[in-house]
């Protein structure tokens, strides 16, 4: 049950988030709509990501916070839930947009490699 819980969070959050706070300052995309180009975003196991290498049907992006007690309970879910779709054509995406200095880069590999990310 707590893999459902997630899913709908996550949905619930794609919904709201957008809506509330980034259509002042950025584009508002609904689900559904073509995913925006990026280059080389730099990710927690050394490589860097771009739009051209998610090539999967159903890419799930999930909003993550070091500092967040909510995030810190859901890691092992998390990455039951990445397991669990391994077989499929899904890629699971953790996102961190926060500038503290526990959600900045380093302090997300250290993260990602302790909680088996």
């Amino acid at each position: 049950m707590p893999t459902v819980r997630i899913i709908l969070l996550s949905f619930i959050v794609a919904l709201i988030a957008p809506v509330s706070i980034a259509g002042q300052y950025n584009s508002v995309l609904s689900i559904g709509d073509p995913l925006p180009e990026f280059n080389n975003l730099p990710a927690a196991d050394g490589s860097a990501l771009s739009s051209g290498d998610l090539t999967e049907s159903v890419i799930v992006m999930v909003s993550l916070a070091n500092h967040c007690p909510w995030v810190k309970g859901m890691d092992p879910d998390l990455v039951k839930l990445t397991k669990e779709f391994a077989d499929q054509d899904v890629r699971i995406i953790g996102l961190s947009f926060n500038k503290m200095k526990a959600d900045r880069l380093p302090a997300m590999k250290e993260h990602a490699e302790k909680n088996g990310y």
